[in-house]
């Protein structure tokens, strides 16, 4: 284990290649970051760490800026998670501005905001590019008689799909386009062709635990985000777009951009 304390500016702590567990403590760290290397790293800020890049890098890593047991938040973090199925759990407070971009894999990403005030949040900034989401395409589908996208119509992301959770309206899903638009796809007929420009979204019922998702699905409350639709059909978008997210968080067009 490294453990860091105290304050510092421009400096670097690297784990380097191996499984590392990464502690720093509460402090002024701007101009400064911390690499957990190749390996499935663990890395955390504990308490009020204001200006710290951490990176995870290679692997399978879980990455917690803040700390849930007193609700103490980083203040204006950069956290990049680099290749592998990260674990992302950023904590904000009133104010303040972070910035998330958990890279390519089948990454698990929460957002919680410790802002005693409901009308001065802390902002999150989420970065999703193109190409994120490669392990959802090896979903396999279930599909009714009726050609459309029904409640007979299911997923299974059987090597993962982004997850995000914590979203509110202080929040902002970075991605690499201006929609045009935001289109709720429930409903429609599989042979229909999706804009490149535009956000759309599937409603239904997510089960994390199976990577089952139930389009449709009576109280379900979850959500498939695919940004951007490259010009496939609604059948073919779900098994070959890479450039999908599920949450259950409902979004809004200005959520994205």
């Amino acid at each position: 284990m490294i453990r860091v304390a105290g304050y510092y500016t421009d400096s670097i702590i690297d784990g380097n290649k191996g499984i590392d567990t990464i502690i720093i403590g509460e402090g002024i760290h701007s101009g400064s970051s911390v690499n957990g290397g190749e390996g499935n790293d663990i890395v955390r800020s504990d308490g009020l760490s204001k200006g710290l890049v951490i990176n995870g890098d290679k692997g399978n890593d879980t990455i917690a800026s803040g700390s849930a047991s007193d609700f103490s938040a980083a203040l204006g973090a950069t956290i990049t998670g680099g290749e592998g199925n990260d674990t992302i759990v950023s904590f904000t407070k009133s104010g303040e501005k972070s910035k998330i971009d958990a890279g390519v894999g089948a990454e698990v990403i929460f957002t919680v905001d410790t802002s005693a005030s409901a009308v001065s949040k802390g902002t999150e900034t989420i970065v999703f590019n193109a190409g994120d989401s490669v392990a959802a395409t090896k979903a396999t589908i279930s599909v009714g008689t009726s050609n459309k996208l029904d409640s007979k119509f299911k997923i299974t992301y059987g090597n993962g799909v982004d997850l995000l959770a914590g979203i509110d309206t202080s929040d902002k899903i970075d991605i690499d386009f201006d929609p045009a638009d935001l289109v709720k796809l429930n409903n429609k007929n599989l042979t229909d062709v999706l804009a490149s420009n535009v956000v759309y979204e599937v409603t239904g019922l997510f089960t994390a635990s199976t990577g089952l998702f139930e389009v449709g699905k009576a109280g379900g409350t979850d959500y498939i985000y695919i940004v951007g639709g490259d010009n496939l059909t609604v059948g073919q978008v779900f098994t070959n777009s890479t450039n999908k997210f599920v949450t259950n968080d409902a979004l809004v067009l200005s959520d994205f951009g």
